[in-house]
This record gives structure tokens, C-alpha cells and sequence, in this order.
């Protein structure tokens, strides 16, 4: 639990150093002025963004699912409620250790960081490719 307890005090410090952050409970903060809402657990985060901001621009108008090979993180995003799902592919390497939620904390930062950005500046890719699904999925 000591371990859990250090990724959140982590988090809370890397998200508010960074952004102008409300948390409004463990893991949970938002970004008011972004329009995002950002929610990290121990295994996985997403962020839940402002539908009238973010999902208008064409290509985030349908469920798409982008991939930041860089950073290792998937992104799948449902314009409807504005939910991204992600997938940080470097957390299945990571034990409940207080080193390894060190950089837990870090890398998912890192990761919602990009995220943030990608959404933020449509302009930029920020090293996310959008992946077709259907042609993903049938090979």
C-alpha cells in the first residue's frame, strides 16, 4: 500500500508542477482551463475530454485508435463521451516496487503529457499514427 501511496504523491506532483490541476480525489484531477479531466490508476489512466473542444476537429470525429511508438502508448479515443483510452505498453514490465512506481509515475506523466498535447496543438502529431483498426485487426 506504502508503494501505491508513493506513485500517487508522485503523480500529484508532476501533474500540478506541470499543469494548472483541481484533483478532486486520488488520481483524479482537472484540467479546467484544457478542458480535461484525468483519471490514473496503478495499471492504467485515461482522460475524459471536453466533447465540444476536442472531438470536432475531422480526425477525432470518429473512434480512432492512435499509437506513439516513441513513447510506447496507444491511444483509443470515443468522441461521443470524449473518454480516451490508453494503452502504455511499458507498464506490463513494471512490479509494485517503490523504484519501479518511481517510473510508473514518470512514464504514464510522460505518456498523458503527449496525450495532452496531441489534443491541444491538432497541428502537431506529437509521434502519434493513426491506425486503421479494421486493416490492424484482420492481420
Amino acid at each position: 500500500m506504502q508503494n501505491q501511496s508513493n506513485f500517487y504523491d508522485l503523480m500529484d506532483h508532476l501533474i500540478h508542477a506541470n499543469y494548472n490541476a483541481n484533483k478532486t480525489a486520488t488520481g483524479n484531477y482537472i484540467l479546467e482551463d484544457l478542458g480535461i479531466q484525468i483519471d490514473v490508476r496503478m495499471r492504467s489512466f485515461y482522460l475524459i475530454l471536453d466533447t465540444t473542444r476536442y472531438c470536432q476537429p475531422s480526425r477525432f470525429m470518429q473512434k480512432t485508435y492512435w499509437r506513439n511508438n516513441r513513447i510506447k502508448c496507444g491511444l483509443q479515443l470515443t468522441p461521443s463521451s470524449g473518454k480516451t483510452y490508453s494503452y502504455p505498453d511499458l507498464r506490463n514490465y513494471l512490479k509494485d516496487t517503490p523504484n519501479d512506481n518511481v517510473l510508473r509515475a514518470n512514464y504514464y506523466f510522460i505518456c498523458i503529457d503527449q496525450i495532452i498535447k496531441f489534443f491541444t496543438f491538432p497541428e502537431e502529431d506529437f509521434g502519434f499514427e493513426k491506425i486503421d483498426l479494421e486493416f490492424h485487426n484482420k492481420n
